[in-house]
């Protein structure tokens, strides 16, 4: 046949393999392939089974798989290195941060005193919920109330008081432990420091200074 009746025939191929075609149709394909061996190859290759190799895709999904779950366990790891990251930084805030201890909110009245003993030592005496603190911060006052810490018109000349506040850490107000007895730590001695009259607890909260001691009281 002529290369016109090729194009035909191969318009004719898919349905005549598929055996789906008119029995006119069929007729001329036969005919057509029994002389055009092109026509015929073609006819063969679509008539050829197809074999389903799956090695190929089963390699790709477990090497999919594979993939997936190195990304898990990735994120898995990278999820407890953050929350163990936040955990000892939450640690480390509790147990390096410290808070002043307010004179009203620890209820220091019956906590804290000042103690002078028969040689003029004065004695910071520190009870139950006030022996958390860990530390006292002392301050200077002169006659005229200006402040060492802060004022630049103080002068060291006319100092008569001291200021007193206990610091706590942030786990130990968090603590419920209670303690119960007394502990004591010595000032300064009261004849050494004759300028001195009064001696303050300073309540951070309310800007406050509190009497704790005052000479010759």
């Amino acid at each position: 046949m002529n290369k016109t009746s090729c194009e035909l025939i191969g318009d004719l191929l898919p349905l005549y393999a598929d055996k789906v075609c008119s029995e006119e149709s069929r007729e001329l394909v036969a005919k057509h392939i029994s002389g055009c061996e092109k026509c015929r190859k073609e006819l063969e290759i679509m008539e050829k089974p197809v074999s389903a190799d799956f090695k190929d895709d089963i390699a790709v999904i477990k090497r999919i798989k594979r993939r997936m779950f190195i990304e898990n366990v990735v994120t898995v790891v990278m999820i407890s290195v953050f929350l163990l990251s936040v955990c000892n930084l939450g640690f480390l805030v509790m147990f390096t941060s410290d808070l002043p201890m307010g004179y009203y909110e620890y209820a220091l009245e019956d906590k804290i005193c000042i103690e002078e003993d028969a040689d003029g030592n004065l004695w910071f005496v520190r009870k139950e919920g006030a022996k958390k603190s860990f530390f006292l911060l002392p301050d200077v006052y002169d006659e005229n109330g200006n402040r060492l810490s802060t004022d630049e018109d103080f002068d060291k000349e006319k100092a008569v008081a001291v200021s007193y506040q206990m610091r706590i850490m942030l786990h130990e107000k968090m603590s419920n432990i209670y303690s119960s007895g007394e502990e004591k730590e010595l000032l300064f001695n009261k004849n050494d420091k004759p300028k001195i009259q009064t001696i303050y607890y300073y309540d951070e909260d309310t800007d406050e200074n509190i009497v704790l001691w005052e000479r010759g009281n």
